[in-house]
């Protein structure tokens, strides 16, 4: 996967700069710094012959890693350690020469990126800490002794990812480490599981009013419906736009079906096989991040409550963290404070990274005292932190290759092309649908999928038919929802992969059917809203053909 993005970020990088060495050299370290310190990367001019070098060691290091050249790879440790030295360096004289006397300027750092990455370490010692006092292990346990099938097991992740709706990070992170050890416990494969939580991530994110997602799009949508004199209030809209979020609400239910039906189809069918026989992710791939087999040998004999504690904690100082943070932004401006205001306001990933903080000291404090000693619980922080870097360098590859795609333009391309063409009207919101999905899936980013897409389709609704306005936000929504599930580069994908301890090709792979099952049906609803159906009819008929075609494929295929 790092192979794959590295090859993607150094293609677009010389494809931006026209294939200039230098100056693509130097977009990259402002890239990698810009990571964590807010620069304009497109002002930054200067040693891009000694950061040459850094390509060639990158090269060669990815070459090493991959094994396509055995002999490279005994060259990684000092290739790596010349990058590393190169790396310092040219940062050094970078922020030089971009800060002089205020080089460090803590109102410049990207503190989003930050907390994010501290929160994926954070997750990943809390891991380790309730693992290493036996919580995980009891847990499961006790969770065996309620949920006796593997249907409860799938069931109640389900749920879980309904009930965490605020944010989709903190869905996707906090469902998948709650649930793993009970789908362990009954052999439901690790794939399986990312895609019960995924599903019940973004999905139920983007329905919900009262979630950073609500808060966002309700932001997005204002300033167009006052611009062009729209009747209803954002949140009005919103809440109306609920039942045509086709693939949303066919994604959530579907979920269900197969999490009470068991069916599996396409890639799933082998990881659940290999699940039953105790192979819950694909060993020949190496220890997926997360995964902290290696503490169970050391893990005493532990309570459930050690568990249940820390992550209880977890979720319940987020939650209030959610709400303060945007309470204490909404006075320092001056304005009236309400619970859409405060979600519209708030820092999501201070948020976690505060419930973070609060979860890991809750699980070291309970660990100290119940008699572990200092060394092993230090030992469990270097081991959760070192288990959630795969991760982590995926994630930050992934923003790389997002930022690039960004300075290529390509969502805004796309969005041209709806432009370009004289269109039926009635194709318009599957048009829009498979616009967005193709711009999310490519930018792996929905929340910038939105930002472009929402503005061009309310612009045409208002320019060629009013009427049209809610259908083409509505396909704004579910399109960039499904690019947003199928993508390998979404950040949501990513933490998904790690919160569940799945490697993110497995989960790519056996989500993408059930996806693609979930987008025709949807697709069937936006031609028939653009026809002028109903809402309810081309739900309920969307609902009813991806059902029969669903159970009618399983029953074909168990017959052949």
């Amino acid at each position: 996967v790092l192979l794959s993005l590295g090859a993607g970020i150094v293609v677009g990088v010389l494809l931006y700069h026209q294939g200039a060495i230098s100056s693509s050299s130097e977009y990259l370290v402002a890239s990698i710094i810009g990571l964590f310190y807010e620069v304009d990367i497109k002002e930054y001019s200067a040693y891009g012959a000694v950061l040459s070098f850094i390509w060639l060691g990158l090269l060669m290091a990815a070459f090493g890693l991959s094994g396509l050249l055995k002999p490279v790879k005994y060259l990684i440790k000092p290739l790596l350690s010349i990058f590393i030295l190169l790396f310092i360096l040219t940062s050094w004289l970078f922020i030089k020469e971009t800060s002089g006397a205020e080089a460090i300027n803590t109102a410049s750092l990207d503190f989003w990126n930050i907390y994010i990455v501290g929160f994926l370490l954070l997750l990943g010692i809390l891991s380790a800490l309730v693992c290493l006092s036996g919580g995980t292990q009891a847990f499961a346990k006790w969770g065996l002794t309620r949920i006796k099938s593997r249907r409860g097991a799938r069931v109640f992740a389900c749920f879980l990812g309904i009930l965490v709706f605020i944010d989709d990070y903190f869905n996707a992170l906090a469902v998948g480490q709650v649930s793993r050890p009970i789908t362990d416990s009954h052999r439901i494969s690790r794939a399986k599981l990312a895609y019960l939580v995924d599903s019940t991530s973004a999905p139920v994110c983007v329905l919900a009013p009262i979630s950073s997602w609500g808060a966002y799009i309700m932001g997005l949508i204002a300033p167009i419906l006052v611009l062009h004199g729209y009747p209803d209030s954002a949140l009005g809209v919103f809440v109306q736009l609920i039942p045509m979020h086709f693939y949303a609400v066919l994604a959530i239910i579907l979920t269900f079906v197969v999490a009470w039906t068991g069916i599996n189809i396409g890639p799933m069918v082998k990881h659940e096989s290999k699940a039953m026989q105790g192979n819950l992710f694909d060993a020949d791939k190496g220890t997926p991040p997360g995964d902290m087999g290696a503490l169970l040998l050391k893990a005493k004999s532990g309570r459930a409550r050690d568990l249940i504690m820390p992550i209880a904690t977890l979720f319940i100082v987020t939650s209030i963290a959610f709400f303060e943070l945007g309470r204490q932004a909404l006075v320092s401006q001056g304005v009236e404070v309400s619970i859409i205001a405060m979600l519209d306001q708030t820092d999501p990933a201070m948020a976690l990274f505060i419930g973070g903080l609060a979860a890991v000291g809750l699980a070291f404090y309970r660990l100290i005292f119940g008699g572990t000693s200092v060394k092993d619980a230090c030992m469990g922080f270097v081991l959760g932190a070192k288990a959630m870097l795969p991760a982590i360098l995926i994630l930050l590859m992934a923003w790389l290759i997002t930022g690039v795609i960004s300075d290529l333009e390509t969502g805004e391309y796309i969005a041209h092309a709806i432009d370009s063409y004289d269109l039926n009207l009635a194709l318009l919101p599957l048009i829009v649908f498979w616009i967005s999905a193709a711009m999310a899936f490519s930018t792996g980013s929905s929340w910038g999928t939105f930002g472009i897409m929402l503005t061009i389709a309310g612009t045409v609704a208002f320019q060629v038919d009013q009427s049209l306005l809610l259908p083409l936000f509505a396909a704004v929504l579910s399109g960039a929802v499904l690019g947003d599930h199928i993508s390998p580069i979404s950040d949501t994908t990513i933490l998904t992969s790690a919160g569940c301890s799945c490697h993110l090709m497995d989960h790519v792979v056996t989500q993408l059917p059930y996806a693609l099952w979930v987008a025709a049906a949807s697709s069937l609803g936006f031609l028939m809203l653009g026809l002028g159906y109903s809402v309810i009819n081309c739900l309920i008929i969307s609902l009813f053909t991806m059902l029969v075609t669903f159970f009618g494929y399983n029953f074909i295929r168990s017959k052949s």
